[in-house]
């Protein structure tokens, strides 16, 4: 059976904490309905609120807004199909504006293929696995090195519910990406290849 939107909206944000654990200023607020995870960083692809429909998530985006008010973060806003009516002018009105559209996907796969043709792929597991993995992040998403660094600390690699991977190429790390996992449901975040990388075959292998 397809898990509903609904469950995995909330994953989503259940995923993020997971996936942001390490970061200094981290700090998450996590109900049925909404979710508010930070890192702390001054970057807003660092830092994220997911609201769906629910009786009470017009008082959580005031309250999600009044944190990162006081922590003076950007943020990202996802509004779900189901909850945009009723969100869009307060979220309007709290002085968010509309930046693009991002839909929730999924993929079963028809068959795994193991082959991976010029790269390696492996587990990130060491502090350099960490470091290659950082730098890719940040180059592949436009993000200042230093706020990738702190939100994916050397804790990172000692908590449970997230993996992440990397792919090299004569030795080179060319991709990354991270994966949660709840059942037989596996999330995929932050797949990333630096620009001279891309268009080469690592993300697909990863």
């Amino acid at each position: 059976m397809e898990p509903s939107s609904t469950y995995l909206w909330r994953l989503t944000g259940e995923a993020f904490a997971l996936c942001y654990r390490a970061a200094r200023g981290y700090e998450i607020h996590l109900t049925t309905e909404a979710s508010l995870i930070l890192s702390g960083e001054p970057v807003a692809d660092l830092n994220y609120a997911i609201l769906d429909a629910g009786p009470k998530v017009a008082e959580r985006l005031r309250e999600f807004c009044q944190v990162i008010r006081v922590r003076k973060l950007p943020i990202i806003a996802l509004i779900t199909d189901q909850a945009s009516e009723q969100l869009t002018p307060i979220a309007i009105d709290l002085g968010f504006r509309y930046a693009v559209q991002i839909p929730l996907m999924t993929y079963r796969p028809r068959a795994v293929n193991e082959d991976t043709g010029p790269f390696q792929v492996g587990r990130v597991e060491d502090l350099q696995d960490l470091k290659e993995m950082n730098y890719i992040i940040a180059s592949g998403f436009s993000m200042p090195g230093e706020s990738v660094v702190r939100t994916f600390g050397p804790e990172f690699l000692d908590g449970p519910g997230v993996d992440a991977f990397l792919a090299w190429r004569d030795g080179i790390a060319v991709s990354t990406v991270q994966t949660t996992r709840t059942g037989p449901t596996v999330g995929i975040w932050a797949m990333a290849t630096p620009p001279e990388h891309q268009r080469q075959g690592a993300g697909r292998v990863l």
